[in-house]
């Protein structure tokens, strides 16, 4: 072999050992690339990942609180309505109150609620007072019905119907007036 093929063929292994060299460092760096890529996409997914939950988190709260916001608002309106049906409700009853009072069944209320007082009394002075607005029929009906050393007063304000009592020496207060029995069931009123 001569020189100059010798030279040709030390070149031809240069250069076949230098593409080799090449190659593997080549795919050395796309190995190296592809798993950078690998970690860069697992990366990124996970921080896709948390910032969808964030922002389905973010969602649901407000969410909540749209749904809470509605809520309390029907809640008010629901019970301004309840408001203005028990108002409503409670305005007819007053009117058959009213009604109630012309009646002979309200004549015998009187009469069982004034020997209830009577019995209460037992014996004792006390003052019966009717409302302001009955019928003179029914205070004289009343005054009627009253013993010996029981008074009959006249209430400076309406109480809508019924009696009230007063036995001074016990120290007692009977209420058997409409009003207070129409508040107490007002208050304790719900649907």
């Amino acid at each position: 072999m001569t020189t100059e093929e010798k030279l040709k063929r030390f070149r031809e292994l240069c250069i076949e050992d230098e593409k080799n060299r090449t190659k593997r460092v080549l795919e050395e760096y796309r190995e190296g690339l592809s798993a950078n890529f690998e970690e860069h996409k697992k990366h990124a997914l996970r921080r896709q990942e948390e910032e969808f939950s964030i922002e389905k988190e973010k969602a649901d709260r407000e969410i909540r609180s749209s749904i809470s916001e509605r809520q309390q608002l029907l809640k008010v309106k629901a019970g301004k309505r309840a408001e203005e049906l028990k108002d409503k409700i409670f305005s007819e009853v007053e009117e058959m109150l009213g009604e109630f009072r012309s009646t002979s069944e309200y004549r015998e209320l009187i009469k069982k609620e004034l020997k209830d007082i009577e019995a209460k009394a037992s014996g004792e002075a006390y003052e019966v007072y009717l409302d302001c607005s009955e019928s003179e029929d029914i205070k004289s009906f009343a005054k009627s019905l009253l013993p010996e050393g029981a008074k009959a007063g006249e209430s400076q304000r309406s109480f809508l119907g019924g009696t009230m009592a007063i036995i001074g020496s016990q120290n007692i207060l009977i209420d058997n007036s409409f009003l207070t029995k129409l508040l107490k069931e007002k208050n304790e009123f719900s649907f």
